[in-house]
């Protein structure tokens, strides 16, 4: 998933469930910010001997970081893919890392969130464990390691609506077709898609849904493939992205209500007078999933239904933009300084919480399933 959906999404149903505005900004921000933590400060050291430690939870797609194996077990995995589980205990290793959309594991990650939520990282971390959670929908099928579970025959990568959204999609691929040749643009396209798959998956290692680029991220994208080992990629429905998305929206406002009810200072007493059930905003939040167009024209269309009160009564029109620097921006002038306290707290939780969660993943909960990642 993206920004429409890690932040734009996750603010819209966070204040749907009965969120005040303000921890429904922390919670969104964290949950991007899950992308957007890369390192960027080798060391912080304050002049009273203390420091800051970043928590890196993601890397550039191109990162070398990408190909080490210890690497991934400390980013990928705890962050972007949640193992599942396998179908037993007698499945490989390998085949017990792959993701799995609202696994078990998922939901007893999200259910430790709110139960700890009474911590001073509590929306950080609600954040966070919204990011992990929501990408169970969009990169089921695949691990946050290199394994041969990831690769697929790239030849096999099917787009079944390219034509209603030509445009859109040849952004994607990174081609400009002339508007002459449109109604050819799936046989052209099909060599660009197996040449940066091919490309991809071999740079990648076999990381994560490399193979299948970004695809697995655009919510209004229907398509399909079909794995090396002969697995297929998706079934009954879920070669259409919106249809997993939409799923993962509602059982992301079912955590969000009981974090409201467990939380009772986070909410807002005038939306709570007012709830809607997610029945009452699933079309509007399915159109929102529909929408052709790129990750900033998609947050554009969380914006408009909320202004437009479509899924929530509110007197706040606007969504926050999403603007890390208020939390980063002068970090890197602090360092060095006596200026500690003037560290962004946000951040700061932030930091906590991604520690307390891949501790909590890592060390805890996979390993209560029998999977040992470190």
């Amino acid at each position: 998933m993206q920004i429409d959906m890690h932040y734009y999404g996750i603010f819209v149903l966070a204040r749907a469930a009965g969120i005040n505005e303000s921890t429904a900004h922390v919670i969104a921000t964290s949950s991007q910010f899950v992308d957007d933590s890369i390192e960027k400060i080798k060391k912080c050291v304050f002049k009273d001997g203390s420091s800051l430690k970043q928590i890196v939870t993601a890397h550039h797609a191109l990162s070398r970081a990408n190909t080490s194996r210890d690497d991934q077990r400390y980013v990928w995995v705890p962050f972007h893919f949640l193992p599942g589980g396998g179908n037993s205990r007698d499945d490989s290793y390998e085949k017990r890392l792959i993701c799995v959309k609202n696994s078990k594991i998922a939901q007893q990650m999200f259910d430790n969130a709110i139960a700890c939520s009474g911590k001073e990282f509590g929306p950080e971390l609600i954040g966070i464990t919204s990011h992990v959670f929501a990408d169970t929908f969009s990169h089921c099928g695949f691990s946050g390691i290199s394994s041969k579970y990831n690769e697929i025959k790239n030849r096999s990568i099917k787009l079944h609506n390219m034509d209603e959204f030509p445009d859109h999609v040849q952004k994607y691929l990174g081609v400009k077709l002339d508007k002459k040749i449109i109604a050819t643009i799936k046989d052209m396209a099909k060599p660009v898609i197996r040449l940066i798959s091919v490309v991809v998956e071999n740079l990648s290692t076999g990381l994560g849904h490399g193979a299948v680029v970004s695809f697995p991220d655009i919510p209004f994208l229907k398509w399909n493939f079909t794995y090396e080992d002969k697995r297929p990629g998706f079934g009954s429905g879920d070669e259409d992205n919106s249809v997993r998305y939409l799923h993962g929206c509602e059982q992301i406002f079912k955590y969000f209500r009981k974090y409201a009810a467990a939380t009772p200072s986070v909410t807002d007493k005038t939306v709570m007078k007012n709830i809607k059930s997610f029945a009452s905003i699933k079309k509007d939040v399915e159109a929102i999933l529909r929408f052709p167009g790129e990750k900033e024209e998609r947050s554009g269309k969380w914006q408009e239904y909320y202004a437009q009160n479509r899924v929530i009564n509110s007197r706040k029109k606007k969504i926050p933009e999403y603007d890390i620097d208020q939390w980063i921006g002068n970090l890197e002038e602090i360092c060095n300084t006596d200026n500690r306290d003037k560290v962004n707290r946000n951040l700061y939780h932030f930091y906590q919480g991604a520690e307390f969660h891949r501790t909590y993943v890592l060390r805890e909960l996979l390993p209560s399933h029998g999977i040992y990642v470190i």
